[in-house]
């Protein structure tokens, strides 16, 4: 995240997510709970599977993240890949 945003601390902060090209954000699980912090960069973000509702940055937000749901989130108006 800091690489694509070097002048937020708080993308510097995000360090176990990245972006996987411009429009697609992924936010691996790494503890048990199925819930975790994740940071949006500016703009909306909409989950790729479909659960849940939008997301706006920049922001920290927390999310859960079914077991059977990949952790995705799609830009609004972007493409997948």
């Amino acid at each position: 995240m800091a690489l694509d945003h070097p002048d937020r601390p708080d993308a510097h902060a995000a360090d176990l997510q990245y972006l996987l090209g411009p429009d697609l954000l992924v936010a691996p699980l790494y503890a048990p709970g199925g819930r975790r912090q994740v940071w949006f960069p500016p703009g909306e973000w909409l989950p790729y599977a479909g659960s849940g509702g939008p997301m706006t940055g920049p922001a920290w937000r927390r999310v859960r993240i079914p077991l059977t749901a990949a952790p995705l989130w799609l830009r609004a108006g972007g493409h997948a890949l």
